[in-house]
């Protein structure tokens, strides 16, 4: 009986007061009760919170683990050490839930269980792939997929294909993650692992661009989600959805589930995804062009993200914010956001530059004391050497055997000394003639790329003018043709949709034209052409292209053939962008110092990883015409997290 009410006890305190269930008031109970029947009441309590209250449910986890670990209760320790594990992932703290897995894998092994080896190696497996290391999580889900085999662990073996094809999903390849995926369907799963197989492939046939099929896997994860108690598992499944809507432009559909999101986390208070989900809101209704409900959900969510000092978000915030007042025709309120999103970038990458730095440093440090160590250990051994050799010394007296030995002593000196100077004297020459062949391969591969890139060019312009005064004339004529014969012989005779057409491909043909000719760099403000190419980027894509430059009009003035080079560069970049990048936003940025310019190009998109991914023709050229200008360019990309493209150019911007 004071068992049952200790447990009752427990979870109705936990509820109203969410902190109560604390190690001090454990440790009380213990003595009044069994222990192990007090562990399972916190582990319950653990579970209540998991998702609407995660510290509250690690600090529960964390006394239960030191409750059985005072009592040596072995399982319950493995227990609350994975549930551990779990949370910290949920968290994202995945140093922690590392730790916690690989305690519970070592528990594991002590009392030879081998179903909870499989679920440490599965979850070890899960939280690689969360941190980007795939070839780690699939040799940990492999292993724990074969220990399930044997064993004929059927729901295990289930989330470990569910994590597999996460993994998968996370390489790009979306056509094997499906066939992972697909067969499970057809097995009596559990609810949450229902909606969580539904929902992943869903985000593969999205990536696939089979959108109909995308939408209908939501929908049932969703559906499912709605049977589960203590978990909202819906919220990612309406994102989905929400983001499919928004970029098909059916605005209405995409607000509907995101005010349910909101409304959701709004219950569990889960302040981090509201932050998004505000700004995702906020964006809708800009689109709708309702600005005071948009700029509401943007304060909402700038009010947020100052609160949990969630910096990287409020870069965000402000830009949508400057784009709302923009559009709303407040212009100083857009100045002012755009001025505050720009600091907090430059603020953030200082940082995150500056925390490098410290990382260098530290380093550096070690590596120094290292030498420091291995020098002493060295001269120690000489001063051993040393006392070795003067001891002998003393042991010889006779005066011909010294004068014998320093004789010989002194020319094996002079001799190494010529042979040290001849060698010195060697390898200078040699790194002198390196340098000369660095030099003129250097300037080989200049002189080659510049006349490429003057042969691509020519060759860009007679294939323009070909199109436009061969292709389009023909094409033209062909129109007035049709048109004559219409008129004089068939005048009822129906060829609107052939002469649609005919105006189509003369528009596509003059398109091309006008993209493969030289830009108009003399006669037309450089800043303006650049914005002008922007905007019909923009307007042709479902992302958003933000550009400033500074200083303009010095930047006007650079010579005609640096203007070529970075219009093309920037034609080349945008081409990448339209065809890789699967972003909302791209970020351009022209600053001109005394001694150069920087151009940074950022975008939001799905990012590659820059050591495993070969540099394709358009990367290829951009780096070829940077070279041409004898400036530099570094490319900084991850899965997930978008790219950015820096590119600095030697030009002496003349004052206006």
């Amino acid at each position: 009986m004071k068992v049952f009410l200790l447990h009752f006890f427990l979870i109705i305190t936990s509820l109203f007061f969410p902190c109560v269930a604390q190690e001090d008031d454990v440790l009380t109970a213990v003595k009044k009760t069994s222990s192990k029947e007090v562990i399972d009441s916190l582990l319950n309590v653990v579970d209540h919170y998991w998702f609407s209250d995660p510290s509250n449910a690690i600090k529960n986890a964390t006394a239960a683990h030191k409750l059985s670990e005072a009592n040596l209760y072995e399982i319950r320790m493995a227990q609350s050490l994975f549930k551990l594990g779990v949370l910290y992932n949920h968290i994202g703290d995945f140093d922690q839930a590392m730790k916690s897995f690989e305690k519970t894998l070592d528990l594991s092994k002590k009392i030879e269980d081998s179903l909870w080896m499989i679920k440490c190696y599965n979850e070890i497996g899960l939280t690689y792939q969360k941190t980007n290391n795939y070839s780690k999580a699939l040799e940990n889900l492999t292993y724990a997929l074969g220990k399930a085999q044997d064993l004929h662990v059927e729901s295990e073996l289930n989330h470990i294909n569910v994590n597999i094809a996460k993994v998968l999903f996370d390489q790009g390849n979306y056509i094997l993650s499906i066939g992972y995926l697909e067969p499970l369907l057809q097995k009596n799963l559990d609810n949450t692992t229902k909606a969580a197989v539904n929902n992943n492939i869903g985000r593969a046939y999205k990536e696939l661009k089979n959108i109909d099929k995308a939408i209908a896997h939501y929908m049932i994860s969703y559906k499912v989600c709605l049977d589960i108690k203590n978990n909202p598992c819906e919220l990612k499944p309406l994102g989905n959805m929400a983001n499919i809507y928004l970029e098909r432009h059916e605005y209405d559909k995409a607000l509907g589930h995101f005010l349910e999101i909101a409304t959701i986390e709004e219950k569990l208070d889960l302040k981090s995804d509201l932050i998004s989900t505000y700004n995702s809101i906020g964006i809708v209704y800009r689109m709708k062009k309702d600005f005071s409900k948009s700029l509401s959900f943007l304060n909402k969510s700038e009010k947020i993200a100052k609160e949990i000092k969630s910096l990287y978000q409020l870069k965000t915030i402000y830009l949508s914010q400057a784009l709302a007042y923009e559009d709303a025709g407040k212009y100083i309120k857009a100045l002012d956001y755009l001025y505050a999103h720009r600091a907090l970038s430059d603020s953030l990458f200082t940082i995150e530059k500056n925390k490098q730095l410290s990382e260098l440093l530290v380093k550096y440090e070690a590596e120094k004391k290292e030498k420091e160590i291995s020098l002493l250990k060295k001269n120690k051994e000489l001063q051993s050497t040393k006392i070795a050799k003067q001891y002998l010394l003393q042991k010889v007296t006779a005066l011909g055997i010294a004068f014998l030995l320093l004789t010989v002593l002194g020319i094996v000196y002079v001799y190494r000394q010529k042979l040290k100077s001849t060698e010195i004297l060697s390898s200078k020459n040699e790194e002198i003639n390196k340098q000369k062949t660095l030099k003129l391969i250097h300037d080989h591969e200049i002189n080659t790329t510049k006349s490429y890139i003057t042969w691509q060019e020519n060759e860009r312009q007679r294939i323009s003018l070909e199109l436009h005064d061969g292709v389009a004339a023909s094409v033209a004529a062909i129109k007035l043709s049709l048109l004559k014969i219409v008129e004089e012989h068939h005048p009822k005779l129906q060829l609107d949709h052939l002469l649609k057409t005919v105006d189509n491909t003369y528009d596509e043909i003059r398109t091309i034209s006008h993209h493969l000719s030289p830009p108009r760099v003399v006669n037309t403000p450089f800043i303006d052409l650049i914005e002008n190419y922007l905007k019909e980027i923009g307007s042709a894509n479902s992302f958003q292209v933000s550009f400033l430059c500074n200083p303009r009009q010095e930047i006007n003035l650079i010579p005609d053939e640096m203007k070529v080079e970075i219009y093309r560069i920037m034609q080349e970049v945008m081409t990448n962008v339209v065809k890789h990048a699967n972003c909302n936003l791209v970020e351009i940025q022209f600053t001109g110092n005394n001694d150069h310019l920087n151009i940074l190009i950022e975008d939001d998109g799905k990012g590659f990883n820059v050591n495993k991914t070969s540099f394709g023709i358009g990367l290829g050229n951009i780096k070829s015409r940077v070279l041409t200008l004898d400036g530099s360019i570094h490319i900084d990309s991850s899965v997930g997290r978008g790219s950015i493209i820096n590119i600095d150019l030697p030009v002496n911007l003349l004052p206006v």
